[in-house]
């Protein structure tokens, strides 16, 4: 039997046992399931789901799904007209990650997905579900969490005003090494060619020419006039 005596601070209710409740012992408290009215202590077991997790048996199958499941988790199965619970819960939402019944490892509850707010929260399939890797990154970002620019761009990738993060290195291919269009990901300085000068190397350092010849600007050469006035002058 699930009753043990009458409830001392509840007249005329049952003190339940075995994992049972109700004003008769009549059902299986949450978090278990089973049919209470057998009167045996195996009536209700624990359902098979993650922690915080009720569930029910579908009458027709006779099926254990889960109800009420934990912010962040889904399944394979949407039952019961509940709207985030799967039939075990065994998922992570969209935008989540973790395993919540611990399928492959420990148990790890379904955590929000970390991507520097350089995804689009609109999106589906932001991240992996299990590991929690940022799959689509916006703004011109990169990386496991989009925390870094990607090649070919600068700056704060973690800053949160958009036109603050990743800007474009836009090297100009006359004055850098090897055409490259990557640059220092922090100052955004382009790789020059020698006597090459800017951020972006698009121009002479003081005393040079020819950046066209895309090999580098070479020494100017004084005119005769110039060396005239020069002479004039000592």
């Amino acid at each position: 039997i699930n009753i043990s005596c009458f409830s001392v601070s509840c007249p005329g209710a049952c003190d339940c046992q075995d994992n049972t409740a109700g004003l008769s012992c009549e059902r299986c408290k949450d978090g278990f399931y089973g049919d209470a009215t057998q009167g045996t202590p195996g009536d209700c077991q624990p359902c098979p789901c993650p922690a915080g997790a009720t569930c029910a048996v579908v009458n027709k199958t006779r099926e254990v799904v889960c109800t009420n499941c934990p912010a962040g988790t889904t399944g394979t199965h949407r039952g019961l007209n509940t709207k985030r619970c799967g039939k075990r819960c065994e998922l992570c939402d969209d935008g989540f990650f973790g395993d919540p019944l611990g399928q492959n490892g420990p148990v790890r509850p379904c955590h929000a997905c970390q991507c520097s707010n350089n995804i689009d929260p609109n999106a589906v399939g932001n991240c992996n579900r299990e590991n929690g890797e940022c799959l689509k990154c916006i703004y011109h970002t990169t990386g496991f969490f989009c925390d870094r620019c990607k090649t070919g761009f600068y700056g704060n990738a973690q800053a949160l005003n958009p036109a603050d993060k990743c800007k474009p290195c836009s090297c100009s291919p006359l004055g850098t090494v090897d055409q490259q269009t990557s640059c220092s990901q922090v100052t955004g300085q382009c790789q020059c060619l020698p006597n090459v000068a800017q951020r972006d190397c698009s121009a002479c350092l003081l005393g040079f020419f020819n950046l066209q010849s895309g090999n580098g600007c070479e020494r100017s050469v004084p005119s005769r006039l110039t060396l005239s006035q020069n002479c004039s002058l000592i």
